[in-house]
C-alpha cells in the first residue's frame, strides 16, 4: 500500500473510530518528507499505529503503545500470560490484524471490538505502574532531603527521573567531628521496580562505618528503646 493511500485510509478510520468509540480520534501528522510505514491515530492519550502487516500479505497491523512518563519515555505495556512453563507478566505489543481493502467504517469497527478494550486495560494498568515509579522516586528524594538536613548535609544525590534500572538511590555521606570523636555515616533510600508494579520505595539503609564505642552503645539503647514493643 503506498504512503499517501495508507494515510487517507487511516484519516477515514480516525472519523469512523470517533464516531463508534465516542473519542475524538486524530491522524497524528507524520513528518514532513520523511518516509513512513505507519500512521499513528491518537485520542489525545492512547496511540494506535496502523502499517503494512510484516507477517501476513496484504493485512494491516494494528498496535499501540504504552503511556509516556514524565521524562518523556514511553512505557512498556505488559500483559500477565499462561504458557507450559509457568504464569508471568511478559512486555507485549498489543494488535490486530484486518484485511487492507477492507472499508475503513470495517476496520474501525474491528478496532473498536477487537482491539480497544484489551489495549486500553493494559494502557490503564501502565499508568498506575508510572504513577507508581515516578512517586516512588520523589518519596525517597524526599525522605534523603529531609535526613540530610537533620545534620545540615548538602551534598546529596537524588535519584533522577530517567534512572530506569531495577534498583535507583538516593544517598548522602555525612562526616563530623575529628579523632576517635570522629562520626562517619552514609544514608541511602532505594527505589526498586519491578516489571508489574512500578516502582516501590525501599527501607532506609543507614550505615554508620566509624563512631565511638561510647557512641555505639547510646546508638544501640535508643534502638532498643525505640523498638520496645
Amino acid at each position: 500500500m503506498e504512503q499517501a493511500e495508507l494515510l487517507k485510509l487511516s484519516e477515514a478510520v480516525a472519523g469512523h473510530l470517533s464516531t463508534r468509540d465516542g473519542k475524538a480520534w486524530r491522524v497524528i501528522p507524520p513528518r514532513e518528507n520523511a518516509p513512513f510505514s505507519s500512521v499513528q491515530l491518537t485520542d489525545g492519550e492512547c496511540i494506535v499505529a496502523i502499517s503494512e502487516s510484516y507477517y501476513e500479505k496484504g493485512r494491516l497491523a494494528i498496535s499501540g503503545t504504552g503511556p509516556k512518563g514524565s521524562d518523556g519515555r514511553t512505557v512498556s505495556l505488559f500483559d500477565y500470560t499462561s504458557t507450559w512453563a509457568k504464569d508471568e507478566w511478559r512486555k507485549i505489543t498489543p494488535s490486530i490484524s484486518v484485511g487492507e481493502r477492507r472499508p475503513a467504517e470495517a476496520i474501525a469497527k474491528e478496532v473498536v471490538r477487537r482491539f480497544l478494550p484489551h489495549y486500553r486495560a493494559l494502557f490503564a494498568y501502565a499508568k498506575e505502574c508510572v504513577a507508581k515509579r515516578e512517586n516512588g522516586v520523589d518519596n525517597a528524594n524526599g525522605i534523603i532531603a529531609r535526613l540530610a538536613a537533620v545534620v545540615s548535609e548538602e551534598d546529596v544525590t537524588p535519584i533522577k527521573e530517567e534512572e530506569s534500572s531495577r534498583r535507583n538511590m538516593a544517598c548522602f555521606t555525612h562526616y563530623t567531628g575529628g579523632g576517635t570523636n570522629g562520626v562517619r555515616v552514609h544514608v541511602d533510600v532505594a527505589t526498586y521496580r519491578s516489571e508489574n508494579a512500578g516502582k516501590q520505595t525501599g527501607p532506609i539503609d543507614l550505615n554508620i562505618t566509624e563512631c565511638s564505642e561510647d557512641l555505639a552503645a547510646k546508638i544501640l539503647r535508643l534502638i532498643q528503646e525505640e523498638t520496645k514493643a
